[in-house]
């Protein structure tokens, strides 16, 4: 074979073999880009399925498994609900304030005091027994959620998040007693939830239908 044809057969070759490299190598840099950005995209969230349940607002109880009202209950009237309002902030009197107004809106206030946890969301607190209760208590806040406790009385604790502004002023406060509760999107029985967290210490509280105004 003639020496140039040699030395071109070569040189074809040499290009033949750096365009391959390039190509590859281009390839592998597209193919890591997107898979970048496909993991950027699943980290924010974007190709995660939508459930509807799993939206955050106050008719789902902000994702906090919701106990739901005894079959039939009805409002109890505010002056047969026991509350206890506890500060779980770090704004002095915050808990005094909301018992006040709670108070004048014809709840039987039990005492305020500070909580020993710290919220970012306003809870209602209460036991199987005084979810009526906790159900009207709830209905006074648009940013409470309402969780269930071990507690066997009636007495239903509020305990302030950093969430809290004011009561709710609109006529979702207004449950009329004796009016039907309906129970929070996808509440659960409260003898179905299990791994209660313990009560915040208190001296119970039972209160009798039609009771003027004696707990025990």
């Amino acid at each position: 074979m003639p020496l140039n044809s040699v030395r071109e057969e070569r040189r074809a070759r040499r290009v033949y073999v750096h365009e391959r490299q390039v190509m590859v190598i281009r390839t592998a840099i597209t193919f890591l880009a997107i898979c970048a950005v496909i993991a950027i995209l699943g980290l924010a969230g974007i190709f995660r399925p939508v459930d509807p349940t799993q939206t955050v607002s106050q008719a789902n109880n902000f994702g906090v498994i919701a106990p739901c009202p005894p079959r039939d209950a009805t409002y109890p009237n505010v002056s047969q609900t026991a509350i206890r309002v506890l500060n779980g902030t770090g704004k002095s009197g915050l808990a005094t304030a909301v018992g006040q107004a709670l108070q004048n809106r014809g709840f039987r206030l039990q005492g305020v005091s500070n909580s020993t946890e710290k919220l970012g969301r306003t809870e209602i607190r209460a036991g199987a027994t005084g979810l009526p209760e906790a159900y009207l208590v709830l209905a006074q806040f648009n940013d409470a959620s309402l969780r269930l406790d071990d507690r066997t009385d009636q007495l239903v604790d509020v305990i302030i998040g950093n969430s809290f502004s004011n009561l709710d002023k609109t006529k979702q406060s207004e449950k009329t007693a004796g009016t039907k509760i309906t129970g929070l999107q996808g509440c659960v029985a409260a003898n179905k939830i299990t791994a209660l967290p313990k009560a915040p210490a208190h001296t119970p509280v039972t209160i009798r239908p039609n009771d003027s105004g004696q707990t025990s």
